[in-house]
C-alpha cells in the first residue's frame, strides 16, 4: 500500500508518501504540476489545507487523475488509536485542520509513550499549543511565530534591527540584534512554558510534541517524554486516515 499525504500550509506546501508503517521524510513542492511529477503510483492521497478551500481543492481535482482524494477537514470526535479524541470547540469550523490533526498524531504518539494526556507545539508561521487530557481536548493557545515576532517589531520600530542568525540559546543580549533574536525565542519559548503549566494542572506525566519550522528553536525545553517531529500534520493525516487502529 502507497498514499500520499500533502499539507497545505501558510508558507509552503510539503508532501510524502506513506504505508501502513508510517509517512517517509516530507518534501516541498510548488505546484500540482510539479507534485505529478514526482509521484505516479499510489492508492489514494489525503489534504490537509490551512489555507483557502479553492487551493485544496486545485491540488486535489490534479491528483484525481490518479487516485481518489480525500480533503481532510476539523471534526468533533475522531477514534485514534482505538481511543475517542474531542474537540471542546463549539464550532469546530473556527480551529484549523492543522491543529486537529496535531491532536490527531498527539494521540497516537501518546499511546505509545503509555500516556493518556499530551501537550501539541507546532512552530510554524504561528506557533500553536493544544492540551489533551484522556481524549478531550481542554483548549489551547495561538500566538505570532518567530518570523512574525521579528517583522511585527522591525515594522513598527526606529534603531532596531534583526539577527543574521538565530541564538542556540536564550540569554542576555549585549546588542540590539542580539537581544532581538534572543527576546524573540524567549516569547516563543514563554509561549509554551504557559501551556506547560496549563497541562501540569491536569498531569504531570504527559507527552510533549514538538514540531513545525522554527521547532528546532525550543530544543531546549527539557521533558520526558518527548517528540520531535519534521511535521505532525502529515503524520495526523497517516493517523486519521491511513493508520487501522
Amino acid at each position: 500500500m502507497s498514499v500520499l499525504l500533502i499539507d497545505i500550509g501558510n508558507t509552503r506546501v510539503k508532501y510524502c508518501l506513506a504505508d501502513e508503517y508510517g509517512p517517509d521524510d516530507e518534501g516541498i513542492i510548488h505546484s500540482p504540476e510539479e507534485l505529478l511529477s514526482k509521484v505516479s503510483h499510489v492508492e489514494s492521497a489525503f489534504i490537509s489545507s490551512v489555507k483557502k478551500t479553492e487551493l485544496a481543492k486545485f491540488y486535489a481535482q490534479a491528483i484525481e487523475s490518479i487516485c481518489p482524494v480525500t480533503i481532510a477537514t476539523t471534526e468533533k470526535y475522531a477514534l485514534i488509536a482505538g481511543e475517542t479524541l474531542q474537540n471542546s470547540y463549539t464550532n469546530i469550523e473556527n480551529m484549523g485542520v492543522d491543529r486537529w490533526l496535531g491532536m490527531c498524531a498527539g494521540m497516537y504518539l501518546a499511546k505509545q509513550c503509555k500516556r493518556d494526556s499530551y501537550l501539541v507545539v507546532d512552530a510554524g508561521t504561528a506557533i500553536t499549543c493544544d492540551v489533551v487530557v484522556r481524549g478531550k481536548h481542554q483548549g489551547g493557545f495561538i500566538a505570532p511565530g518567530l518570523q512574525q515576532l521579528q517583522a511585527i517589531l522591525l515594522q513598527n520600530t526606529d534603531r532596531v534591527f534583526a539577527p543574521d542568525d538565530w541564538p542556540n540559546d536564550i540569554r542576555l543580549g549585549q546588542d540590539t540584534d542580539a537581544c532581538v533574536g534572543n527576546g524573540c525565542l524567549a516569547q516563543l519559548q514563554g509561549v509554551v512554558e504557559l501551556a506547560r503549566s496549563q497541562i501540569a494542572q491536569y498531569s504531570e506525566r504527559y507527552l510533549l510534541v514538538v514540531s513545525g519550522g522554527d521547532g528546532d528553536k525550543l530544543s531546549n525545553i527539557q521533558h520526558r517524554p518527548k517528540k520531535h517531529l519534521q511535521n505532525v500534520v502529515l503524520l495526523g493525516l497517516w493517523t486519521r486516515f491511513v493508520h487501522k487502529s
